[in-house]
């Protein structure tokens, strides 16, 4: 049986379509400097390999109280991304694989770029893919 998550009526997408021919994000559409201000964007295509080569990607937890009863304890797995210069930033891990019959979370994950593209990073052999899909 599949699951209906919503409706919605592409002639009413106006920004990023066949029409404008736009396949990058502006500025001001950009969520990560709308909502956190002008100093954050969200990764380019480039930035995202850049991680990927350059940086040492290891599996950290977090232990987060529940919203609901803060006396009760989340784990949350996260990737701790740490560049050549010893900054590091913490990212979702945000997917998974079958692998031998085993779901490995920590082999794939999907992140947005500022080209309009889904990127899907392999750690297990350092790839990067992607694709756009445009109506």
């Amino acid at each position: 049986m599949a699951t209906i998550w919503g409706t919605y009526d592409v002639k009413r997408i106006t920004k990023y379509n066949a029409e404008d021919g736009k396949t990058v994000i502006d500025p001001d559409d950009d969520a990560a400097r709308v909502n956190l201000c002008v100093g954050y964007r969200i990764p380019t295509k480039e930035d995202w390999k850049e991680l990927l080569d350059d940086c040492i990607w290891e599996p950290v937890t977090i232990t987060l109280p529940e919203i609901i009863d803060p006396s009760q304890t989340k784990t949350i797995a996260r990737w701790k991304v740490t560049g050549p210069s010893g900054n590091s930033i913490i990212l979702p891990m945000t997917g998974g694989v079958v692998c031998d019959g085993i779901y490995d979370y920590t082999d794939k994950n999907t992140y947005y770029t500022t080209i309009l593209q889904l990127i899907y990073i392999r750690l297990r052999n350092r790839q990067m893919t992607g694709n756009i899909k445009r109506q």
